[in-house]
């Protein structure tokens, strides 16, 4: 994941998309989830800005107290359904 990261930012992106729609982030829990951004945004460290993603406005809206301290600088919310995957 760091070299992805390293990567990613070598060749001059714009920002990254920590857990979009075609991954796993859908199967994480809350704290995978969090621990993946810390982690991304250690890497990163302010170099380009993150964004995640949360399935349902509810997660999104409870999600962003925890997600932006923990790096994100934008949080896409989904429907529900790209949740049930967790439950």
């Amino acid at each position: 994941f760091r070299r992805v990261i390293e990567y990613q930012i070598a060749e001059g992106i714009n920002a990254l998309v920590i857990f979009g729609t075609s991954g796993e982030g859908s199967t994480l829990s809350d704290e995978e989830h969090r621990a993946g951004l810390k982690f991304a945004a250690e890497v990163a460290a302010g170099r380009v800005p993150l964004t995640t993603t949360l399935a349902g406005f509810r997660a999104a809206v409870e999600g962003l107290a925890e997600d932006a301290p923990a790096g994100a600088a934008a949080v896409r919310s989904l429907q529900e359904w790209h949740a049930l995957a967790r439950r």
